[in-house]
């Protein structure tokens, strides 16, 4: 009973969803942060929106995959964590056809796939560094 019990875990654990985090941290350049942080944005492909409190940049929103039924999309907000570091905030959405959406609770795989390299690198070369973390995930984008 019990070996049944951990194949079916096992299997289970299998079937599920990896989840990445909505949010990535970096460490920033001492000098005129806001611009080089809009530069690898745009460098990246994001259009920036209006502007936020804070100090914060916000894009427009970008389209994922379709999936029959509905599609993907991906917006972020680039904040400030003091002077040393920044924080991208991703907001992931369903767009289904009949006209409603749904806020994604991670970072699916293939939106994580088509825009994250594209902006970390972009971000690496304007000085900015990925934060070292305990996550393996984290750990990976160095």
């Amino acid at each position: 009973m019990r070996a049944l019990l951990l194949v079916c875990v096992l299997l289970l654990a299998g079937c599920a969803p990896r989840f990445a985090p909505l949010y990535r941290d970096f460490e920033a350049p001492r000098d005129s942060t806001q611009a080089r942080l809009a530069r690898a944005l745009t460098a990246s492909g994001w259009t920036l929106g209006n502007a936020s409190p804070a100090g914060t940049l916000s894009t427009a929103p970008r389209s994922g995959s379709e999936f029959g039924l509905y599609r993907m999309g991906l917006s972020l907000d680039a904040l400030p964590l003091g002077e040393q570091h920044v924080r991208l905030l991703f907001h992931p959405v369903r767009r289904y056809a009949w006209g409603s959406r749904s806020v994604i609770s991670y970072l699916p795989r293939g939106l994580r796939r088509r825009y994250e390299g594209e902006l970390v690198r972009a971000l690496k070369a304007e000085g900015f560094t990925p934060a070292v973390s305990g996550a393996r995930k984290d750990r990976e984008t160095r």
